[in-house]
């Protein structure tokens, strides 16, 4: 399947802190033994990761451990991953973007990345309120009468895209959207507390927005025969080419704009490495269809 059209994708974002770190020693060892380039005593050593909102629950837990097993801080920069691609592109600052599909095609068209780990995937849900009152089984009972329903904003959000250019029509429910008053958000967390809330009875978002939220919403899977499929749903955007509507990949992205290359690609490393990617999945992240290998430069 192939389509044009304008996409600014959903996006996340990380708040920013500095830190002075060295190595502690009689720490037990770790089981991923991130190295340590040499650096002066008492030099400030802060490693900078642009994060996706999205990506914001397993890269602090990430960070708090890379902190405790080498002493370095990683400050964060929180914001859409749209605007944080716009600040790399603009600043040539930053050591470590980590981004879902699309970014990763323009950090690479802009000759901004230096290597690229993938370390989870994403995929859309429906989630409910907890005992699903409205009975809703699948897609279709989302457009029935009296079913109040969020969606991800196709303007900005790559899971909204997704939704409208696949999704919707698989199952033949373009006009019925069209014609349904919905509400649309570009953030899925706010889509997912609407439900929790009571707000709305139904939302699509997700699935790591949703399985944190277990304890207040059920998920329910989209129908396989309305699913994007990896490999088979294709769009092609004139920014972005050819996306693979099917495999959204989280990726750990080191930026050829950072001062401390090394540094940027131990952490990145750390991030990638099987307990990195444990930790995503801890977070209600999909696990990715490859392993943790990095990514050249080049589209």
């Amino acid at each position: 399947m192939k389509k044009s059209f304008w996409w600014v994708a959903l996006g996340a974002s990380l708040l920013p802190t500095a830190f002075m770190g060295c190595p502690r020693r009689g720490r037990p060892p770790s089981k991923v033994a991130p190295q340590r380039p040499a650096r002066p005593v008492g030099e400030k050593i802060t490693i900078r990761c642009l994060t996706g909102n999205t990506m914001r629950p397993p890269m602090e837990e990430l960070a708090r451990l890379y902190h405790q097993r080498t002493g370095r801080r990683v400050e964060f920069d929180f914001g859409d991953s749209g605007e944080l691609f716009a600040k790399i592109d603009i600043t040539k600052k930053g050591d470590v973007f980590v981004c879902h599909d699309p970014f990763l095609v323009l950090v690479k068209k802009r000759g901004l990345c230096d290597r690229a780990w993938t370390v989870a995937s994403l995929k859309p849900v429906i989630v409910v309120r907890k005992g699903n009152p409205k009975g809703i089984k699948g897609l279709r009972d989302l457009f029935k009468p009296g079913v109040k329903v969020g969606l991800p904003h196709p303007k900005y959000s790559t899971c909204g895209n997704i939704l409208k250019f696949v999704i919707l029509k698989k199952a033949g429910l373009e006009e019925e959207a069209r014609r349904r008053t919905a509400t649309y958000s570009r953030h899925h967390a706010e889509l997912a507390n609407s439900v929790m809330m009571g707000a709305l009875d139904a939302a699509i978002v997700w699935d790591a927005v949703a399985r944190p939220r277990r304890k207040a919403l059920d998920i329910i899977e989209i129908e396989p025969e309305y699913a994007a499929k990896p490999g088979v749903d294709t769009v092609t955007t004139a920014t972005y080419g050819p996306v693979d509507m099917g495999y959204i990949r989280v990726t750990v992205i080191t930026l050829t704009c950072s001062k401390q290359i090394e540094l940027a690609r131990d952490f990145a490393k750390f991030c990638a490495s099987p307990e990195g990617r444990r930790i995503f999945r801890k977070h209600g992240f999909s696990p990715p269809l490859e392993e943790g290998r990095p990514e050249g430069s080049q589209p």
